[in-house]
């Protein structure tokens, strides 16, 4: 059971992921738009088989009787039903060339019967096979095969006339399917079949099985409609092996067998030899086009003009009084011709004629047809004093065949069956538009005069011999069955069957008759399939419903909200990596410019950001005990590293804490680390400037991050690592790994957070036992070594090991070990960047970097090589360089609070109301959306440390300046990371140049990977040692400095 809720889910996440990330085009506009449900659209009632598909189309064709088109969804996609005959003339024929094909089915990916048949063929390659198959359909072709409909007409008049009085009550969709069937056998295919005698004949069994659009095909042409590379990996295919096969080998032993004997028949399998090779070489048909187009005839005939018979027979059955005006103009036309009717003859009959187009006027079997954009089109307005529509390339319009039908404006008392209206009014009905049974334009039915010979030839020759009444199971009036694409009736066509002593001189006699075939077609396969059906699709109501309902809280609230989709929220984007997390928090703080904060969604948490500066100093500074606390995601249970370290505390136990880490980070204990910091950086600066002409183009984010970790090695824990000269040393691997975020380690980060208890379950960690292990033994041998031996070191460990003399405020292992881990989850991998940004718009600014390393050289020839601690924290551009790179690339772009008492915030924009912050909601900090705001930083996108070289403090003060956080929960490390940052680059600078290479980019592009800020191709640059003229500067640094 979790199994098959778990596939629900992800089926639910797939899908409505679908519907809600597509802007509803037709409401954006103003147009009259049906209401629809996700994964089922406007046709959702269809679809549950709640009503006929032909009743859905007319209720959403009915919205609104002025519009000349209106909007919905067929499933997951938007359509226009265009209502208004003259447009629907606009689209199908004078601007044909914008709408020539039908939708997309699939493409390269479905059957070959189905995607080289002429109905889903596209642009060029459809014309040349319509213009190739178009003779196959001219009156001469017609005439020819008239005859061979006729003798299976005739077979057909035989079998009812011959009927016992115990078998006369005859559902007919079986007699006219077997009908249909015999006759495309023998026209299409040039093959003969009786399928009333052969019941189980495999053109009949076969060809049945391929247009049998029972649940398990409908959801397998949804399939190859909605996932069509997924299908073909996974062998989907609409229509079986077998089936193909049987007519592939059909079409091609019947071509071979004709070549090699000389045979000529009047089908259209000869049409298609004699024309094959017309496209030039290279672009013949092959056997699997001819078969294609052959079969088209099934996919669009078999069906539709069996319904067109069943209809029309049970109309006249019902009207008994049409059914014998019919009944005398077949009996005049048989004693005019002595029963040798002939095509000519046929065509002539006018009642004939009007009693098929009522039918298919009040039936059409395919209710809709649709077209879809090939390029830009504008519609006339839907409405009086409404704007044009634009149709966009590859979208699609609807044309409501049976609902404009039915419409009274064009037909009246259009439900009523009324051949007469076509008796003096036939050409200016067809022709006007709102008579589209066969479609329109260059696109309509190929095979329409086809289908309406088929229809007359069968209607004569039975109505000849035969008489038809209603009977008990007859339904009237009709009712239409809701489980099927085409247009068919609820029960079946049940009609009691008489004779008539009418014989025509062609037809046959004697032939045995078999046992009827009960023709309602619901099977068993229907009976369980639909269930399932249904109780998935309510599961994935239940599903969504659940998953959705919370996404309408700041609307109700009338806060401004930064659009999500089911379970990936607003930062759908980022999750999906369609842009950067960097640019979805500018998209959410440039949501509403007016607005002191807005509403989004963080997957299913609804969270407030916060836009006003002086709402922002409230909140974390003068309310601060309203929201003390980061929000939590991690628990001592799943990871003690992350859940003990002072990021994650909560409460009083963060109070204490961050007061018992606060003294390792005042000016004196940064002064003692100086001298570490100091050491590293000379390691370094040394390393680069050494490099062998081959070896200077570099990754900067691979060095910076060894650099941030021996630092943290050093500072921190107490034990020297150089991770450039021993590459692969325990500190730095594991150090790595644990503030790796990319990848799987995102995936895990996603369920802790989301799913805690799944996490639990699955033993899950973000710092594997392994990596605790280690850093939990490194920091307990060291507190050991020192304790025996009395060593004294200025670094994190010995703050805390001092700490531990005060009962009160004693620390276990597991406490100090995560907070000397609090370094490489806040400094690792935010400070290397930090230092990669900063050296990457010094490399790219040449006269940045020229001024940086005069301030450098000035410093060294001032403190006479021996720089100090105090030197460094003089050098203002230093200090601007880097407070300008914090600005433009902060690692960190958001940063959280949680409410734990009721706080109420003033309204979000003039007009609304206040919103009360309950216990327990969520309010973020927009730190990247704030420091790219042009109000604050004029030119923000442009990098420019002079902005704070005279006014830092006002800037750094102001509340739009939030690198390192803001009020009591501000990051701790931030004077050890600016420290260790200026250390670096000092270094560097003072021996080395930066120069683009041809990896350089520029301008920078963020990554779209992982939720930290970084440079999409890395950072990469041509290191030079500086000129002969810094040499003696340069010497300076590299002897040992005691001083500090």
């Amino acid at each position: 059971m979790t199994i098959l809720l778990v596939i629900l889910l992800i089926l639910a996440i797939l899908t409505t992921y679908h519907f809600f990330t597509r802007r509803n085009p037709f409401k954006a506009h103003g147009l009259v738009c049906k209401n629809s449900v996700p994964i089922f659209g406007s046709t959702w009632k269809s679809v549950l088989a709640l009503e006929s598909f032909a009743d859905v189309i007319q209720t959403i064709y009915n919205l609104n009787d002025d519009a000349k088109y209106v909007g919905f969804y067929n499933r997951m996609t938007p359509m226009l039903m265009i209502r208004d005959p003259d447009l629907i003339k606009s689209i199908a024929v004078t601007n044909f060339d914008y709408f020539r094909n039908h939708r997309n089915f699939g493409g390269k990916y479905i059957d070959s019967l189905l995607a080289n048949n002429l109905l889903l063929l596209r642009d060029d390659r459809w014309k040349e096979v319509r213009a190739l198959i178009t003779p196959a359909f001219t009156s001469s072709k017609m005439r020819s095969m008239f005859k061979l409909m006729s003798e299976t007409a005739e077979n057909v008049a035989e079998y009812l006339s011959n009927l016992t009085a115990e078998q006369r009550v005859v559902e007919m969709k079986d007699i006219f399917t077997r009908y249909t069937n015999d006759v495309f056998a023998t026209c299409a295919f040039g093959i003969s079949v009786d399928s009333l005698k052969d019941r189980e004949n495999r053109f009949y069994t076969l060809g049945r099985e391929a247009l049998d659009i029972h649940s398990i095909m409908i959801l397998k042409f949804v399939m190859l409609r909605v996932f069509p590379r997924l299908s073909k990996k996974l062998g989907v295919t609409l229509f079986s092996r077998q089936v193909m096969d049987f007519f592939r080998e059909l079409v091609s032993s019947n071509i071979k067998a004709r070549e090699e004997e000389g045979i000529v028949r009047p089908d259209f399998i000869q049409l298609m030899m004699e024309t094959r090779s017309k496209l030039g070489p290279g672009r013949e048909l092959t056997v699997d086009d001819i078969t294609a187009q052959a079969f088209s005839f099934f996919f669009g005939g078999f069906e539709t003009t069996s319904g067109l018979l069943c209809f029309a027979i049970h109309e006249l059955a019902v009207h008994s009084e049409i059914q014998q005006r019919l009944c005398d103009e077949i009996d005049h036309i048989l004693s005019e011709s002595n029963s040798q009717v002939t095509f000519e003859q046929l065509n002539g009959l006018k009642f004939l004629d009007a009693v098929i187009n009522e039918t298919l006027r009040m039936y059409p079997i395919i209710p809709v047809t649709d077209r879809e954009c090939t390029k830009r089109f504008e519609l006339p307005p839907a409405l009086p004093g409404t704007k044009p529509y634009v149709i966009l390339e590859d979208s699609h319009v609807m044309l409501p065949i049976y609902a404009i039908q039915r419409d009274p404006k064009y037909f009246e008392k259009p439900n009523t069956f009324y051949p007469d209206r076509f008796m003096n009014k036939q050409n200016s009905i067809l022709n006007s538009g709102a008579y589209l049974p066969f479609g329109i334009g260059p696109r309509n039915c190929i095979g329409n005069r086809f289908a309406l010979v088929e229809a007359k030839v069968a209607l004569f020759h039975i109505l000849a011999r035969c008489r038809f009444e209603v009977c008990s199971k007859t339904t009237v009036p009709m009712e239409l069955k809701k489980r099927s694409v085409f247009l068919t009736a609820k029960n079946g066509f049940w009609l009691r069957v008489s004779t008539t002593s009418v014989v025509i001189s062609q037809c046959l006699s004697g032939s045995e008759q078999g046992v009827l075939f009960d023709g309602e077609q619901s099977s068993q396969v229907d009976a369980m399939i639909w269930p399932i059906i249904a109780a998935v699709a309510a599961v994935l109501l239940v599903v969504w419903y659940r998953l959705t309902r919370i996404y309408s809280f700041f609307d109700e609230k009338g806060i401004p909200c930064y659009k999500p989709i089911p379970i990936l929220g607003s930062i759908w984007k980022a999750v999906l990596q369609r842009i950067t997390f960097a640019e979805v928090v500018q998209e959410l703080y440039n949501l509403n410019p007016n607005a002191k904060y807005v509403g989004f969604f963080d997957f299913r948490t609804p969270i407030i950001a916060i836009r006003d500066l002086d709402l922002l100093k409230s909140v974390t500074v003068k309310n601060f005990e309203h929201f003390p606390d980061h929000r939590a995601f991690l628990n001592e249970d799943i990871d003690l590293l992350f859940a003990k370290n002072l990021f994650a505390l909560c409460g009083d136990r963060w109070k204490e804490m961050r007061m018992l880490l606060s003294p390792a980070f005042t000016s004196s204990k940064m002064k003692s680390m100086f001298v570490l910091m100091r050491e590293c950086a000379e390691e370094y600066g040394n390393y680069l400037a050494s490099l062998k002409s081959e070896e200077t183009t570099i990754e900067l984010k691979d060095t910076f991050t060894r650099y941030t970790n021996d630092v943290i090695a050093t500072c921190v824990f107490g034990v020297s690592v150089n991770s450039i000269k021993d590459v692969t040393n325990k500190f730095y691997v594991f150090g790595r790994e644990a503030t790796n975020f990319g990848g799987l380690k995102s995936l895990k980060f996603f369920i802790i957070r989301s799913a805690p208890w799944l996490a639990r379950l699955l033993g899950m960690r973000l710092v594997n036992i392994e990596i605790a292990d280690f850093f939990r033994e490194l920091v307990s041998t060291t507190i050991k070594t020192r304790t025996e031996k009395g060593i004294v070191r200025p670094d994190l460990i010995q703050l805390m090991m001092e700490n531990n003399k005060d009962p009160e405020k004693e620390m276990s292992i597991n406490d100090m070990t995560a907070q000397a881990f609090i370094f490489f989850f806040g400094g690792f991998e935010t400070t290397s960047t930090l230092m990669c940004f900063a050296a990457y718009e010094i490399g790219v600014n040449e006269d940045v970097q020229k001024r940086l390393q005069e301030e450098i050289d000035q410093v060294l020839e001032k403190c006479n090589g021996q720089i100090t601690y105090d030197a460094i924290n003089n050098m203002k551009y230093l200090d601007a360089v880097i407070y300008e790179a914090l600005r433009m690339y902060p690692s960190i772009t958001a940063v959280d609070r949680v409410c734990v008492k009721p706080f109420e915030l003033p309204p979000a924009i003039p007009g609304a109301k206040p919103h009360v912050v309950r216990e327990g909601d969520f309010l973020w900090i927009p730190i990247y959306g704030i420091q790219r705001d042009p109000r604050y930083y004029p030119e923000p996108e442009k990098f420019n440390p002079d902005r704070f070289c005279d006014d830092s403090k006002q800037i750094l003060n102001s509340g739009a300046y939030l690198s390192f956080g803001i009020g009591p929960r501000l990051c701790i490390g931030n004077r050890f990371a600016l420290m260790e940052t200026k250390v670096l680059l000092f270094h560097i600078f003072a021996k080395c140049n930066l120069t683009p290479c041809s990896k350089t980019t520029i301008p920078m592009k963020l990554s779209k990977k992982g939720f930290s800020m970084t440079a999409e191709n890395g950072f990469w640059f041509n290191v030079q040692r500086r000129s002969v003229k810094n040499t003696e500067k340069v010497s300076l640094l590299e002897s040992p400095i005691i001083s500090g």
